[in-house]
């Protein structure tokens, strides 16, 4: 498994902490990307080719109507509020 999997990260992986020897991140299928993939490929699958371009569209949509929505808040009622 760590041949499939190692990432051999430096940032993931810190040889200076505790139990290093008990970090199983290369030896897991979750270590990387590939789980991201295979979800996007299964709901591909699962909606097909229409219903991905339509999960597409709706994203490049309501993108457009924010960046429409930014530039014409020129009065100032546009800001970003962070909670704490």
């Amino acid at each position: 498994l760590v041949a499939t999997n190692a990432a051999e990260a430096p940032y993931l992986f810190q040889p200076d902490k505790a139990n290093t020897d008990l970090d199983a991140g290369d030896r897991t299928i979750m270590c990387g990307r590939r789980p991201d993939a295979f979800k996007l490929w299964l709901m591909w699958k699962a909606i097909g080719d229409v219903g991905m371009a339509h999960r597409v569209q709706r994203c490049l949509e309501l993108a457009a109507h924010v960046r429409k929505r930014v530039v014409e808040a020129t009065d100032g009622s546009l800001e970003l509020v962070f909670g704490g």
